[in-house]
C-alpha cells in the first residue's frame, strides 16, 4: 500500500487511477479468489477492508452496495495502518514481534483460523461489505 499512497501523493503519471487500482484491486478482487482463508493475498484485501470499515472509510448504503471514503481519507488512513505496521516490524526480539504481529493481525483485522489449513478465518468486518461475489 505504500506503493499506492505514493501514486497519489506523489507526482506519478496517472497517479490517482494507479492508487484506485491498486486499492480496488486489493480491496475487492483479493478476497474473491477462490479459497479465500486460505489465500494470503485474500487475507490482505479482508485486512485492508476491515481496517477501512472500522474507520468509517468502507461500508453500505441504504441501497445495498459498499460505499468508500474519499481518496484522501483513504490515504491517510492506510498510512496510519501502515505506520502500525511498520512499528511492529521494528521489534528487534522475535518473540515479541511474532507476538506483535499475531496480536495486532487477530485483535484488529481478521478472525483466529478455525481449522487446519486455513491462515484466517475471514474479516473482522462484516462480510457483505465485499458484496455475494466473495464466498468463506
Amino acid at each position: 500500500m505504500k506503493s499506492a499512497i505514493a501514486c497519489f501523493e506523489e507526482k506519478v503519471p496517472y497517479g490517482e487511477i494507479v492508487f484506485e487500482y491498486i486499492l480496488l484491486e486489493r480491496l475487492l478482487r483479493y478476497p474473491a479468489q477462490p479459497e479465500p482463508l486460505r489465500n494470503f493475498d485474500a487475507g490482505t484485501g479482508f485486512a485492508l477492508g476491515t481496517w477501512l470499515a472500522s474507520q468509517g472509510l468502507f461500508t453500505r448504503d441504504d441501497q445495498g452496495p459498499s460505499v468508500l471514503g474519499t481518496k484522501a481519507r483513504i490515504v491517510e488512513s492506510v498510512r496510519e495502518l501502515v505506520r502500525l505496521i511498520e512499528e511492529i516490524e521494528a521489534t528487534e526480539d522475535d518473540a515479541a514481534y511474532r507476538s506483535g504481529a499475531v496480536d495486532f493481525l487477530f485483535g484488529t483485522l481478521l478472525r483466529r483460523p478455525e481449522a487446519e489449513p486455513d491462515r484466517y478465518g475471514g474479516p473482522l468486518a462484516p462480510l457483505d461489505l465485499w458484496g455475494s461475489e466473495v464466498h468463506v
